[in-house]
């Protein structure tokens, strides 16, 4: 196999593997930079740790967790239809459009004295609301009931973690 034919058969992997290493590194880097937030960054790699060991020791659940979601999928793609199809597509552009005018702002406050700026936020914020509607309503279509726990589970996280971050 050459390795014109290794590329063709690994390159999204190649890709996967540059986006995590530089996500791994910017990750490091900030708790270089404030390690009083390390304690924070445990909780996820913990739970994904105990996570990828259960699939690797249980193979019976492994199975039945790719049944699941590949079933999820193939329902999400039927019933999806465009919003299936070119919904994901708007939802990133909406997060990239997010982030990029948070960091616009955070490094120059003095662009929201623009006067036409509360009108951008309110447009940025209404496409935003339209995609997340978009995004929960499809999900619900796909996962029916288990998609009304799962968003309950997260309005609940959430709203802890609104109160416990108030009384710190």
């Amino acid at each position: 196999m050459g390795l014109r034919d290794m590329w063709r058969k690994y390159k999204e992997w190649f890709a996967v593997l540059v986006f995590i290493t530089i996500l791994t590194g910017l990750t490091l880097w900030y708790l270089y930079l404030n390690p009083q937030y390390i304690p924070r960054f445990l909780i996820a790699p913990i739970i994904a740790l105990g996570f990828v060991a259960v699939m690797f020791l249980f193979p019976k659940y492994r199975q039945r967790f790719v049944k699941k979601v590949l079933s999820f999928h193939f329902k999400a793609q039927k019933r999806g239809g465009l919003f299936y199809r070119y919904g994901r597509i708007f939802n990133a552009v909406m997060i990239t459009v997010l982030i990029l005018f948070s960091l616009v702002a955070v490094s120059n406050p003095a662009i929201l004295d623009i006067p036409y700026i509360p009108y951008l936020v309110a447009a940025i914020f209404i496409a935003f609301l339209i995609s997340a509607v978009v995004f929960i309503s499809g999900f619900l279509r796909a996962a029916g009931k288990w998609g009304l726990i799962i968003i309950a589970i997260a309005i609940i996280i959430a709203v802890l973690r609104i109160l416990v971050l108030r009384n710190l």
